[in-house]
């Protein structure tokens, strides 16, 4: 038998099995203080006879207080997209000791932010947490470091932070050209038909808002649906256009008379290109005699 707060293992014969002559067997002790302070107890052998008598041995141990909290292996912040809000993590300490837990230092390196909630003491079952914001400024990968330093079994080290930022995605957008010219065309004929490519060439979708008669983006226009020059407007506003997709404007021209002729309207889009002057052009030419 044994005495509280210690326990013990053993290959000694237990009853009614023996220990033959001149042999041997062991008995490990170990010591599990459930308070603070010396505390004695014993460790009785009963013998089964045999000419053996029992035996009790006399155990000493010292307990201490602990204190103790554990460190997460690593802090994982995936992906961020330049200027969106931070990514928040969370660390969460509890004291599983019997003692306070006395942080010396607790810092993280840049770009990581830290707001520290745990203090300087934590007290036995308490829990305190930790906030770590990843709001990098320029695209990258960005391997930190929490460093935490205390007197708590298992409570200094070094975690791990890793993250990485990626610009936003862009709308841009290219076109074909911004001058159509429909070339010479006698008066009272169709010019062949031309076009204009818009080209979705960013990272985020391209929308066209409008096509205006100003450059203000302000006001709203009926392009080239009457007069000489006819239109058919393939890309359309408020319709998203995914980044490598396109769309065609195309265009004929009937003069109506001789001369120069031209119209110039704007194309307004989510790009910082916005507003872009399209222009379409011909000649009104003496008809062909036959």
């Amino acid at each position: 038998t044994i005495s509280p707060n210690f326990a013990y293992t053993t290959n000694c014969p237990v009853s009614p099995a023996t220990l033959a002559p001149a042999a041997g067997c062991e008995v490990l002790v170990t010591f599990q203080p459930t308070s603070s302070g010396a505390i004695a107890g014993t460790l009785r052998l009963v013998s089964g006879g045999g000419g053996f008598s029992d035996t009790t041995a006399a155990l000493q141990g010292t307990g201490t207080q602990v204190a103790e909290i554990s460190l997460p292996s690593s802090v994982e912040f995936g992906a961020y997209t330049l200027g969106s809000p931070g990514i928040v993590r969370n660390v969460t300490f509890t004291n599983t000791g019997n003692a306070d837990v006395v942080f010396s230092s607790i810092t993280a390196t840049t770009p990581y932010g830290l707001s520290n909630g745990c203090g300087t003491t934590l007290a036995p079952g308490a829990s305190c947490t930790l906030t770590l914001t990843f709001a990098p400024t320029a695209p990258g990968t960005y391997n930190g470091t929490l460093a935490v330093a205390s007197n708590a079994l298992g409570g200094s080290g070094n975690v791990p932070l890793n993250g990485t930022a990626q610009a936003a995605p862009v709308a841009l957008a290219s076109l074909s050209t911004n001058l159509l010219d429909l070339g010479a065309v006698p008066v009272g004929t169709t010019s062949a038909e031309g076009t204009i490519t818009i080209s979705s060439t960013g990272t985020a979708p391209y929308v066209i808002s409008k096509y205006s008669a100003d450059s203000s983006c302000t006001t709203s226009a009926s392009v080239c649906t009457s007069g000489e020059f006819l239109c058919s407007l393939g890309c359309n506003p408020g319709e998203s256009y995914s980044p490598g997709s396109s769309c065609t404007i195309t265009a004929r021209f009937t003069p109506q008379s001789l001369g120069l002729r031209s119209t110039t309207f704007y194309l307004c889009d989510n790009t910082t290109a916005s507003p872009r002057a399209l222009t379409l052009k011909g000649e009104g030419t003496n008809p062909v005699v036959v």
